[in-house]
């Protein structure tokens, strides 16, 4: 997880925006990890870009949530996973 997150990183600190598969693979990378509040925050940044962004394409689509979802029940964080969904 943490190979992923360093190039999520490195793709915003070079001024490229991500996209729903390298979001997805990163949230997975996370539930494999057992890094579910990394999953979740996340989850929680497209939330913010689809909410206050006009024209970022960037949405949280059924990967994303699964995934989510799975990373809190891999952490034993089912009430995280029912705030969310």
């Amino acid at each position: 997880w943490r190979i992923s997150a360093a190039l999520l990183h490195e793709l915003r600190a070079v001024g490229l925006s991500p996209n729903a598969f390298s979001v997805n693979a990163v949230i997975a990378a996370c539930e494999k990890g057992k890094q579910w509040w990394r999953a979740l925050r996340l989850l929680h940044g497209i939330h913010t870009v689809v909410c206050c962004s006009v024209g970022e394409g960037l949405r949280a689509d059924a990967v994303t949530f699964g995934a989510s979802v799975s990373a809190c029940g891999k952490g034993q964080q089912w009430r995280n996973a029912e705030k969310h969904f």
